[in-house]
């Protein structure tokens, strides 16, 4: 505590001579003034409040309403596009606060669609099927955590980059393919699908990087990407099928250290640079 003294002194003065007696100053006691102590304002965070949107969500009108709502849950679809007439003029796609999704979460022959951006987004109880939207170039779910079924993301000529960072499991397949442009997956916390994953026809995709992957249930197949040089799969340790990494031409590192059990058949081939490659168990017996 800081304390304040404000002290008044008072000047004696001598005056006269001889017998003249001398007059001694009078000291004032100091006074003491103590601070006031303000009390810091805690401000409560405002918790959002839950709101729920009953069954599917299939058009633009449908689509504004939740947004303007500020929804939290959609209990059956988000499914956009298809062969609906209300598709066209939809740049961006985001439901700020919409933070599950019930059923599938659907975007297809959107022609207009550039961007989608879901930033709060935590589960998905069926699908996530993206095709066809010739314009779109990035898909954002940056809370992402489960999918109950699949991911399918195809035949998107401008996309350049998905972004799922807190994505940790699939419940049946991941599928990424035909999407000429992609250069970037993010998938750091992906740690188990359960039937197949497949990477393929990516032409400009250089690098598959996914650190935490431990499981696929069925198959396992990365093929017939024309940029690509690395595959890194540090932690992947089985794979319920077969497995196979084919026609990748500018292939030059494969690395699985830690890869134990293929239910079924290996099968490395058509990768003329692969040059540095680890299958953990089954490196002497597949690796060039």
């Amino acid at each position: 505590m800081f304390k304040s003294l404000l002290l008044v002194s008072c000047l004696g003065f001598v005056v006269g001579c001889g017998d003249e007696s001398v007059s001694e100053p009078t000291a004032a006691e100091p006074t003491v003034i103590e601070p006031t102590v303000v009390e810091p304002t805690v401000m409560e965070p405002t918790a959002v409040e839950s709101k729920v949107w009953q069954g599917d969500v299939t058009t633009v009108e449908e689509l504004n309403r939740a947004l303007l709502g500020s929804y939290t849950e959609i209990t059956g679809d988000l499914a956009l596009g298809g062969s609906g007439n209300n598709r066209d003029n939809l740049t961006t796609l985001t439901l700020p606060q919409l933070r599950s999704v019930g059923g599938t979460f659907h975007m297809s022959y959107i022609r207009d669609l550039t961007t989608i951006d879901m930033p709060q987004l935590k589960t998905i109880g069926g699908y996530v099927y993206i095709y066809e939207n010739p314009d779109l170039t990035s898909v954002t779910m940056p809370q992402l955590q489960s999918v109950g079924e699949g991911v399918g993301i195809f035949h998107d000529p401008s996309l350049t980059s998905i972004s799922m960072p807190q994505l940790q499991s699939v419940g049946e397949g991941v599928g990424i393919g035909y999407n000429h442009n992609l250069t970037a997956i993010d998938l750091p916390r992906l740690q188990s699908v359960g039937v197949h994953f497949a990477i393929g026809d990516n032409h400009n995709l250089t690098a598959i990087d996914i650190p935490q992957l431990k499981m696929v249930g069925a198959h396992f197949a990365i093929a017939d990407n024309n940029s690509l040089t690395t595959i890194d799969l540090p932690q992947l340790q089985s794979v319920g099928e077969y497995f196979r990494i084919t026609d990748n031409p500018y292939l030059t590192s494969i690395s699985m250290p830690q890869l134990q059990s293929v239910a079924e058949a290996v099968s490395i081939s058509e990768n003329p640079q692969l040059t540095d490659c680890d299958l953990g168990s089954y490196t002497e017996q597949y690796c060039p």
